[in-house]
């Protein structure tokens, strides 16, 4: 065979040959798919695989439908409700905004406290650079000029030594730095807690030596406590209404903020403790049951402590407990577990879950929304709405007087 004739031959054999890998290959992506959708309708069939019980249960699928059908809610004659309080209506049937409220109230509690969170902070530094810019026309010298004289002239530096003594106790947080970096960053951080210092003292100064009344009202939350165990007068200006969870880290921490707001303002507040036992928490029902029946014995507080101290939740510990507090501990374990406190703090999470309440510890300061216990949050609250009860309604009438004057 000559040469160009059997490098033909060569070349028809190749193509061939390439031919039947491609109908080999397909038919074996074929057959594993047609596998697959095999294995697949078995498993739609048989329902989703068990998974080991240490794990969480696979979520079931959402069943779709084509139409959003909406969630239920009452309407009224248009005709009976005021205008401005009508959202929709629908062939002369209104639907109220009391009524959208009752479907998305809990949602919004937290919405409108961040709301007015943000229109607050604006007011204040309002509040401050009118009260500023007075003082500073007052002496005669600039804006820059008086806080250059009140604020920043005198500051000193700290040493070099006590910089370092800060930086060996804190060094963690300078990961990545070298120390002289870390020093620059501790100097100017030390700067500015003084400048803040200075500058909040000199505000203060300003605001008591003027008729201030902040006139912007917060969103507040009727959260019922009748039922709830309280300590404090019931004089007090100013109720805190506790959501907790005895389980919950944070709500333990949040005990010291209490205390030391007990500290800062004796007689000024009575504290209301409602029970909001978080799911991840498996103890936390059985705390609140434990709680409830030292309560019944006159012991609700001194348990309190005991169960955030210690976070420890078994039989015997929450025996030795009721001991240590002076309780009788075969009364107070019979009651625990009867269960029979149950009722009580789930109408006490319900009540939470319809207060917006969703994490814990969370706050209602004369039914103001705190989240967490920050205490210069909870401190400011209490001392704003002290000042609220000590103005009597014609003295608050005769300041916002004052203020329209000023404004005209």
């Amino acid at each position: 065979m000559s040469k160009p004739l059997e490098a033909v031959t060569n070349l028809v054999v190749l193509v061939a040959c390439v031919a039947v890998l491609g109908v080999l290959a397909k038919d074996r992506l074929l057959h594993k798919a047609a596998r697959s959708d095999a294995k697949s309708e078995v498993q739609r069939a048989q329902g989703p695989a068990v998974r080991p019980a240490v794990q969480r249960p696979a979520i079931p699928p959402v069943r779709r439908t084509s139409l959003d059908l909406g969630p239920d809610v009452s309407t009224v004659a248009g005709a009976r409700v005021a205008s401005d309080q009508i959202a929709a209506t629908i062939d002369g049937e209104a639907i109220t905004l009391d009524g959208l409220a009752g479907l998305v109230g809990s949602k919004m509690i937290a919405i409108e406290a961040q709301q007015y969170g943000l229109r607050r902070s604006a007011l204040d530094r309002a509040v401050n650079r009118v009260l500023l810019n007075r003082e500073a026309r007052r002496r005669g010298v600039s804006l820059n000029q008086l806080i250059e004289r009140e604020v920043e002239q005198g500051v000193a530096s700290p040493s070099q030594a006590e910089l370092r003594a800060v930086y060996q106790r804190n060094a963690a947080r300078f990961q990545g730095l070298t120390e002289a970096e870390a020093l620059t960053s501790l100097a100017a951080e030390e700067r500015e807690r003084v400048l803040n210092e200075r500058r909040n003292s000199m505000l203060r100064k300003l605001r008591s030596a003027s008729t201030v009344r902040i006139l912007l009202k917060p969103p507040r939350v009727s959260v019922d406590a009748t039922d709830a165990p309280v300590k404090g007068s019931d004089q007090a200006p100013v109720t805190i209404v506790e959501f907790a969870d005895f389980q919950c880290p944070s709500c333990a921490e949040g005990q010291e903020t209490l205390r030391r707001l007990e500290q800062r303002y004796p007689g000024q507040f009575r504290l209301a403790y409602k029970h909001f036992p978080l799911p991840m928490h498996q103890d936390a029902p059985r705390a609140a049951e434990a709680a409830e029946c030292a309560r019944e014995q006159g012991r609700f507080w001194e348990m309190s402590d005991k169960l955030f101290t210690a976070q420890s939740f078994g039989d015997a510990d929450l025996r030795r407990y009721a001991t240590e507090i002076g309780i009788s501990a075969e009364r107070f374990s019979e009651c625990v577990k009867a269960g029979k406190n149950a009722s009580k703090w789930q109408r006490d999470k319900l009540d939470g879950e319809r207060a917006g309440v969703d994490a814990t510890p969370t706050f209602f300061v004369n039914g103001r929304l705190v989240v967490g216990a920050p205490f210069d949050v909870l401190s400011a609250f209490v001392q704003e709405e002290t000042a609220l009860a000590s103005v009597s309604p014609v003295k608050q009438a005769a300041a916002n007087q004052v203020l329209r004057e000023e404004e005209r």
